[in-house]
């Protein structure tokens, strides 16, 4: 009956997101030990967007990179910090829905190397924004509230800092900043 196929739709979709709760659970437990390698984080971002394209295309979101023409190397995990990088450009996504613009871009900033995820979306209120990256805070319906956190401490453990600038109404900008390193 109708019903029936209902509650198993709820049952399946809950469990999907048990499942993705246990999943950041487990993540978000689990010390982010980093295996670092001198990589140059124009290709990583490009790795990313290349991920993301499909789905901003789907939902009509514009995706665009921009970066410098110099390499960009940092020590990092590359496994985790495309983890960090494609968390923010799926809430990005989340955040600007239809017609939207992202800008996804690496560049140089004195001694650091920064990666910048820019969106046009709805924006975070001032009062949100020192909470967003604490774990199990979350503003989405489906949200688990690790993703964040999750992201900030991968980052931390590479000597870096993560950063949100935004204006309510105007979009967000997330910034990892991370510390140059010579090929």
């Amino acid at each position: 009956s109708d019903n029936m196929r209902q509650l198993l739709d709820i049952i399946q979709e809950e469990t999907s997101r048990i499942n993705a709760l246990v999943t950041d659970f487990i993540a978000f437990g689990r010390p982010a030990e980093p295996v670092p390698r001198p990589t140059d984080l124009r290709a990583l971002l490009r790795r990313v967007a290349a991920h993301g394209e499909g789905l901003a295309r789907q939902q009509g979101t514009t995706l665009e990179v921009e970066e410098e023409t110099t390499p960009l190397f940092a020590a990092v995990d590359g496994d985790l910090m495309q983890q960090v990088l494609l968390n923010l450009l799926l809430n990005a996504l989340a955040a600007v829905g239809a017609n939207g613009h992202i800008c996804m871009r690496a560049g140089r900033q004195g001694e650091h190397v920064c990666l910048e995820v820019e969106d046009d979306g709805r924006g975070i209120a001032p009062d949100l924004q020192g909470k967003i990256f604490d774990p199990f805070f979350t503003t989405k319906d489906q949200g688990t509230g690790l993703g964040l956190a999750n992201a900030s401490r991968i980052v931390e453990a590479h000597g870096g800092d993560l950063r949100v600038r935004s204006t309510p109404g105007a979009g967000a900008v997330f910034t990892v900043c991370l510390p140059a390193v010579e090929e």
